[in-house]
């Protein structure tokens, strides 16, 4: 059985990429669109405590979910495939600038979206893209860490 070489891990094992990943993660916004709705709290205390501290900052406009933000506009809140959508729009579209991670997540808020998770998602994104490995300055620093190197008498 052949495998695929773009599912397959530096050292030849099957490990998943990162929209696999992005894919599999449940739905975040699920249980603060139950609490707003219907008042569904999670049965673990400090799990709705948390909840109650966060719901203050999201509301439900045409059944979907919203943020509301310090600067300005409510920010969308998206999962799964719209996260891909969003950041590969942003990262290599039109007007894609082939920033970094952390760039890239402001713009992403910037342009009025949200998910939890957003700057690590947006670093490892950034990160895994090709043309930014292929054209990103050379580390001239050695793969190694430097060790000293004892004199074998104590005057030398």
């Amino acid at each position: 059985m052949e495998e695929n070489p773009s599912e397959a891990g530096a050292d030849g094992e099957n490990t998943p990429s990162f929209e696999e990943q992005v894919l599999k993660r449940p739905d975040w916004r699920i249980v603060i669109m139950q609490y707003i709705k219907e008042g569904v709290v999670p049965p673990n205390k400090w799990d709705a405590r948390k909840l109650k501290q966060l719901i203050s900052k999201y509301c439900i406009i045409d059944s979907k979910l919203y943020k509301r933000s310090i600067s300005g506009p409510y920010l969308v809140c998206v999962h799964g495939l719209d996260m891909l959508k969003v950041m590969a729009e942003l990262h290599e579209g039109s007007c894609g600038s082939h920033s970094g991670g952390r760039a890239l997540a402001i713009r992403i808020k910037k342009q009025g979206y949200f998910w939890p998770t957003i700057v690590a998602d947006c670093e490892t994104y950034s990160a895994k893209c090709d043309k930014c490995q292929r054209h990103a300055p050379i580390i001239h620093q050695p793969a190694e860490l430097m060790s000293s190197i004892s004199a074998p008498y104590p005057f030398m």
